[in-house]
C-alpha cells in the first residue's frame, strides 16, 4: 500500500505547478488597465515647472490591453497638493505609443503648468500585439492543468494515452510561455531604449513582468514533474512485477 501512496502523492506535483502557471498567466493577461496596478511595466517622470512654482510627477503604468496615467501637482516646496489627474485609455490589444503620447497626455493633466516637452518612448503595434501569447498561454495552461489530473488516477484502459497526452500539452505550454515571457521582456527592452533624454523620466519592469518568468519556471518545473512521474510509476509497476515473482504481498 506505501509505494501506490507514494506515487500518488508524486504524481500531484504535475498539477500543481501547471495550476500555479495558469493562475500567474490569468492574474497577467488581466493587468492594466483591468486591474490598473499590475502592470507590465511603470513610466515615472518628475517634471518641474519652466517658469517656477512647483511642477508635476506621476506616472503610467502599461498592461496588455492598455495603459493608465496619473498625474499630480506640487507646489514649489515639492509638496503634493490634494488633486490629481488620472485616466485609463481603452485601448485593447496591439495598442500603439507614439513619441508624443505621454508629453501631451501630461501636459493636460498638468493644468496649464509650463513643463517641457519632449518625446516619449515609443511603441508600435505589432510589437504589442505579440502580447496575445500571454491569454493563450493561459488557456493551454488550464487545459493542461485538467489533462494532467489524469496523472493521479488514470483510467486503467486509457494511462498510456492520458500520460502521453499530458506530456506534450505540457511541453507546449512551456514553450509558449516562454515564447510569451521573452517577447514581453523584448518589449519592455524596445520602450526602454526610446526613453527621453535630457527629463527625468524613468522606466522600470512591473509585477506582471516577473509573474510571467515565474509562470515560465512553473511550467518547466511542470514538465520535468511529468516525466519523472511516468517514469516513477513504470519503475514502480516492474518493482510490482518482481515482488510477485518471488511471491512478497
Amino acid at each position: 500500500m506505501r509505494a501506490p501512496t507514494i506515487m500518488a502523492l508524486k504524481s500531484l506535483r504535475t498539477p500543481l505547478f501547471l495550476f500555479i502557471a495558469f493562475i500567474l498567466l490569468l492574474v497577467v493577461s488581466l493587468s492594466a488597465p483591468i486591474l490598473g496596478h499590475l502592470p507590465l511595466f511603470v513610466v515615472k517622470f518628475l517634471l518641474d515647472s519652466q517658469t517656477g512654482g512647483g511642477g508635476v510627477s506621476g506616472f503610467a503604468w502599461f498592461g496588455l490591453t492598455g495603459y493608465c496615467l496619473r498625474v499630480d501637482h506640487f507646489n514649489e516646496t515639492g509638496v503634493l497638493g490634494d488633486d490629481h489627474f488620472a485616466v485609463c485609455p481603452s485601448k485593447g490589444v496591439g495598442y500603439t505609443m507614439s513619441g508624443t503620447y505621454l508629453s501631451t497626455a501630461i501636459k493636460e493633466g498638468s493644468r496649464g503648468i509650463d513643463i517641457p516637452t519632449f518625446e516619449g518612448p515609443v511603441l508600435h503595434g505589432p510589437l504589442s500585439m505579440s502580447l496575445i501569447l500571454i491569454p493563450i498561454a493561459c488557456a493551454l495552461a488550464f487545459l493542461a492543468f485538467i489533462l494532467s489530473l489524469l496523472m493521479i488516477k488514470p483510467i486503467e484502459m486509457n494511462i498510456r494515452r492520458a500520460r502521453l497526452a499530458t506530456i506534450w500539452m505540457t511541453a507546449i505550454v512551456a514553450i509558449v510561455t516562454t515564447a510569451a515571457t521573452i517577447m514581453a521582456f523584448v518589449l519592455v527592452g524596445i520602450v526602454l531604449t526610446s526613453m527621453p533624454l535630457g527629463v527625468d523620466v524613468r522606466l522600470f519592469y512591473g509585477d506582471a513582468s516577473w509573474m510571467m518568468l515565474g509562470a515560465t519556471i512553473a511550467s518547466y518545473c511542470a514538465v520535468i514533474s511529468a516525466w519523472a512521474t511516468i517514469y516513477g510509476f513504470k519503475r514502480g509497476r516492474k518493482n510490482e512485477g518482481f515482488k510477485n515473482i518471488d511471491g512478497e504481498d
